[in-house]
């Protein structure tokens, strides 16, 4: 039987969650220490009033700000592999009219949050991101999320969404989740992350909607609090094999193709948006760019500007290191188990670009990083052409030497695609776990109901997104395609997060534009 799944709260009630909000306890502590007081006969004003100043004074960080939530949560993806477990439990997600702000929500004395903010201003310039300060911890708005029930059982959960998925509809879906709370429960939210009572009208609508469609299930409201993503859209949906539309000619590499007209004005299109930035001074001179598109349905390269040319692959080389680990396991499942610690690491190699977990896999696979390309090179030669693979991941971060080419990472994502790789299944798996892409997540033309196998990769000198989508159409059939963005600097941009923020858009766009196209080929959704 099921465990219980509760709503956090009664939604007829009160609008906040006791066991997750702080202030809630706060406000009910006080509350019973002024009936005491009163009963007592002792009048508490000036305690009271000096623990307020105290409270006043009390600070938190604040690391980024931006009118974008998407860059900002684009920033938040990047440090947060930076800091202990313990630190990135308190970052978050607020609001500081009219910026939204990441801050860390550490509630310190002001001479503590000074030293804080200097160490942490020290390990994150050495990554080339923006200075930290003392924000008071009352400078902000805490952001909402919708919520449809917390409980220990994952499985319960998912079934539930599953249920609210299928009322809400593709549109709503898109943003739905479930998350895993900081006291090792489980929640099923909407990730909407909005002020209290913008949520709390969402959250009365999605409740209409599911009472018209006869379930009756809790909705309320519940405070942003990083909680990690466990499930997204691209998990429930990936549970459906997806069906491929008829395929036309006989598969390839993905490369030997005869685009047709339509492919050709893809291609156009994109270079002459990437030219209109040029001309804009958007894009500088010493920046290069490369774009691919294969389309799996058609057997057909749209778009190919650029492919041949090795850049910096930063953490987009890591699909590539988990590859070669499988090929050591293939010939030697002794020697090269994959037992639960190895996968938690794969996981934050692939997920969360940890650079360490990147460095434990290429030690394993070989004393240098040349083994792995070695690895590479001798089970895959037709796929790894232009890749270099020469450097362990810096502490600062910094990987420049390590290289590929786009038409390699479109070679890989088509034997991917294809299960032609050993535990293709598995390597899909981690480049779907939930993560802040470029080519879906921001990408507001690309529709909820898309699943997405993919990897980022940023330095303050390349900003690249390679990966497959799937887009959904009108038939209910499935449109697979790959999409590989790649933007290099010659030289460290100065203001590295604002320069990282604006080339992700720049993907983002084109992942639209691609989509646009395609929608009017395969008539997607």
């Amino acid at each position: 039987m099921d465990d219980p799944i509760r709503p956090e709260y009664n939604p007829y009630i009160s609008g906040i969650n006791p066991e997750t909000d702080p202030s809630k306890r706060e406000f009910l502590f006080s509350l019973a220490l002024f009936s005491c007081s009163m009963i007592l006969g002792i009048m508490p004003g000036g305690s009271l009033a000096a623990s307020d100043r105290q409270k006043d004074a009390r600070q938190d960080l604040i690391y980024f700000s931006h009118h974008d939530l998407q860059n900002v949560l684009d920033y938040r993806d990047d440090i947060e592999s930076l800091f202990d477990s313990d630190t990135r439990k308190q970052l978050r997600i607020v609001r500081t009219p009219p910026l939204f702000s990441l801050i860390c929500a550490l509630n310190l004395s002001e001479k503590s949050a000074e030293e804080l903010a200097l160490k942490h201003c020290h390990l994150l310039a050495e990554h080339g991101f923006d200075e930290v300060r003392p924000i008071k911890s009352k400078a902000y708005e805490s952001l909402h999320n919708v919520s449809y029930g917390l409980g220990p059982n994952l499985d319960a959960l998912r079934k539930r969404y599953r249920l609210i998925y299928q009322v809400l509809g593709d549109k709503l879906g898109k943003d739905l989740v479930i998350e895993k709370t900081h006291h090792h429960n489980y929640a099923l939210v909407y990730k909407v992350l909005k002020r209290g009572g913008t949520a709390w009208d969402i959250a009365k609508e999605h409740r209409r909607i599911l009472r018209k469609n006869k379930q009756k299930i809790g909705v309320s409201t519940i405070i942003d609090q990083n909680h990690e993503v466990v499930c997204e859209a691209s998990d429930i949906l990936a549970e459906v094999p997806p069906f491929s539309a008829q395929k036309k000619g006989a598969p390839n590499d993905g490369h030997a193709n005869f685009p047709d007209a339509e492919a050709l004005f893809l291609e156009k299109k994109i270079d002459c948006y990437i030219k209109g930035l040029r001309r804009k001074g958007i894009i500088s001179s010493d920046e290069e760019t490369a774009w691919s598109v294969y389309d799996f349905t058609m057997e057909e390269k749209l778009v190919s500007i650029n492919e041949d040319i090795p850049h910096q692959s930063a953490s987009m080389i890591k699909p590539f290191i988990a590859l070669a680990f499988f090929c050591k396991r293939d010939e030697n499942k002794k020697n090269f188990k994959y037992f639960r610690k190895r996968v938690r690491r794969m996981e934050a190699m692939i997920r969360r670009s940890s650079n360490s977990a990147t460095n434990y896999f290429i030690h394993l696979i070989g004393k240098t990083p040349r083994e792995v390309e070695n690895v590479l090179r001798g089970n895959y030669p037709g796929i790894f052409k232009d890749t270099r693979i020469v450097e362990y991941i810096p502490k600062n971060g910094r990987t420049y030497q390590n290289k590929a080419s786009a038409k390699d990472y479109s070679r890989f994502l088509y034997a991917l695609w294809h299960n032609q790789l050993p535990y293709s299944n598995e390597i899909k798996r981690l480049m779907r776990l939930p993560n802040n892409d470029r080519i879906y997540k921001g990408a507001k033309r690309v529709p909820a109901g898309t699943l997405v196998y993919d990897k980022t990769g940023t330095t303050a000198r390349l900003c690249g997104n390679m990966g497959i989508l799937v887009a959904k159409g009108k038939d209910g059939r499935r449109y697979p395609y790959t999409l590989i963005g790649i933007i290099e600097k010659s030289e460290r941009a100065r203001n590295y997060p604002r320069w990282k923020a604006s080339r992700s858009n720049i993907i983002r766009s084109v992942s639209n534009i691609v989509y646009g196209e395609l929608r009017k080929k395969h008539n997607l959704i």
